[in-house]
């Protein structure tokens, strides 16, 4: 955390993917691999509203640099930019350390970054799987629940 105060918090944001073996991918048979992914950059988050800590409402503006890791080189890729609104609420059902977190938003990314998940070069198209050239921008809604349960240390 670099800053912190009662409605705004900046912090570094982490993300990620796993490789993908294209011969194990009918969407991408015949393709190159995917070499596994890392993101990282700032988040800004706003809070909104806060009531006696059952709730909490923030907007997170998460804004991340991506590289495909090619041990021991890491190649970029792009940026990637996903604003979210998350609800966490606490003690869910009058059950305590049991938490309760939505999240909903867009996800926008560089052409180049886009272009590295989704192209298609024309060597690489088939007639089920026609070339296509990724552009940069909006790339889809990410939505998420979780369930967690807090256990406090007693040692």
């Amino acid at each position: 955390m670099f800053f912190r105060s009662p409605w705004l918090e900046l912090d570094v944001s982490l993300g990620g993917s796993v490789p993908v073996d294209s011969s194990q991918n009918d969407a991408r048979k015949g393709m190159p691999n995917l070499y596994p992914s890392v993101e990282l950059g700032p988040s800004l988050e706003l809070i909104l509203g806060e009531k006696r800590g059952d709730y909490k409402t923030t907007v997170t503006l998460p804004f991340r640099f991506a590289g495909a890791i090619d041990f021991p080189q890491v190649y970029g890729i792009g940026w990637v930019f996903t604003p979210r609104l998350n609800i966490d609420k606490y003690n869910i059902g009058g059950w305590s350390g049991f938490n309760l977190g939505m999240s909903f938003g867009p996800v926008f990314g560089s052409d180049g970054y886009h272009d590295y998940f989704y192209s298609v070069k024309p060597g690489y198209a088939t007639p089920s799987r026609p070339a296509y050239s990724a552009q940069g921008g909006y790339g889809g809604t990410q939505l998420s629940v979780g369930l967690s349960k807090y256990y406090k240390n007693s040692g």
